[in-house]
């Protein structure tokens, strides 16, 4: 009798672990800026976020941004998401994470490679990703209005003189520093590792050998 409460008490954790993890989800993101003067090399950030389904913020926007000028350099962490997300206006919502512990970027205070001076102030560096429902559904990995991402790369390995690397725009114009702009941004929910699924599996097997001897006493 112990180990059926033992194994229903697990069972009932685990299922408010699963309950969480419908309101709050992890993805993995991957952003692609075509650098046409760097090629083969693009700008790419990977990394991960959370997203909370009750207050729609994304949380814990984490990654690395490669240097395309410096392909051999060791791409610069962000781990910092020091602003709020943001409505994009058309019912996805708008984040960034930097370098440092700040987001100052340019010259001039801001991160937004299309009204800020691009010349470097701070050593920090910057993505901005946009999230659609359509993502968080996974119904569509693929962001089609690339528009509002950017990034900003104002490190020893992102600058041309006292010029940052920025990306944003579109092949058309307006662009950044180098001609580069969006070309690509693809989201995915993160699955449960195998060892939780394992974990759940084995602890279903206890109840129900449990309830079994339970019904034979």
């Amino acid at each position: 009798m112990n180990k059926l409460l033992a194994a229903t008490s697990i069972i009932m954790l685990s299922s408010l672990q699963i309950a969480k993890a419908d309101v709050l989800q992890d993805f993995q993101i991957t952003e692609v800026f075509y650098e046409p003067m760097t090629q083969p090399t693009n700008e790419i950030f990977t990394g991960t976020f959370t997203f909370d389904f009750t207050t729609n913020q994304i949380l814990n926007l984490t990654g690395y941004l490669n240097h395309s000028m410096y392909p051999a350099a060791a791409s610069t962490y962000l781990g910092y998401d020091v602003v709020s997300t943001t409505s994009d206006g058309n019912g996805g919502y708008i984040m960034s994470a930097f370098a440092l512990n700040s987001s100052a970027t340019f010259l001039d205070g801001g991160y937004n490679p299309q009204t800020s001076h691009t010349t470097n102030a701070t050593g920090n560096a910057f993505i901005t990703i946009d999230i659609t429902a359509a993502q968080l559904a996974g119904t569509n990995s693929t962001l089609t209005d690339l528009s509002q991402i950017s990034f900003g790369d104002c490190t020893a390995s992102g600058l041309m003189g006292t010029s940052c690397m920025t990306g944003f725009g579109t092949a058309a114009g307006p662009y950044g520093t180098m001609r580069a702009y969006p070309e690509s941004e693809s989201v995915g929910s993160v699955p449960l590792p195998p060892a939780v699924w394992t974990f759940l599996a084995a602890t279903l097997g206890m109840l129900a050998i449990g309830k079994k001897r339970n019904q034979s006493v």
